[in-house]
């Protein structure tokens, strides 16, 4: 036997979280990533929030001194719910690095440890 319910609506929750939906990668000193982090803004049911074009996100690497990571555009607006990095770069070599991206108000981000290894001579 089936059974039918009243008719309800699904909507999104609230702005929650930062996403990591490309990881950075090909990472050296001195050099851009070959790979720029991309990011999202997303609901507690995991929707990425289409309408927030406001919502600055900043980048940094995690527990590490402010000036490690380089370049312009470290701080971004969100376009669509949605930001993607470029000229990003480290002046540093380490092993399992992190960047981690925040928002105001928001569940901060991590990229996946990642290895940033010292150029060939």
């Amino acid at each position: 036997a089936s059974v039918l319910s009243l008719p309800f609506n699904i909507e999104k929750g609230k702005k929650h979280e930062v996403v990591v939906t490309q990881e950075p990668a090909g990472v050296v000193p001195g050099v851009l990533f070959v790979v720029q982090p991309k990011i999202a803004m997303t609901d507690l049911g995991g929707n990425v929030i289409e309408e927030d074009s406001d919502t600055i996100v900043t980048a940094q690497i995690f527990q590490q001194s402010s000036t490690a990571l380089k370049g312009t555009g470290r701080s971004l607006s969100l376009i669509n719910g949605k930001t993607s990095f470029s000229g990003l770069w480290v002046n540093l070599a380490a092993d399992c690095m992190q960047l981690e991206f925040r928002a105001v108000g928001r569940i901060t981000g991590y990229s996946k440890p990642f290895n940033i290894l010292p150029l060939s001579p």
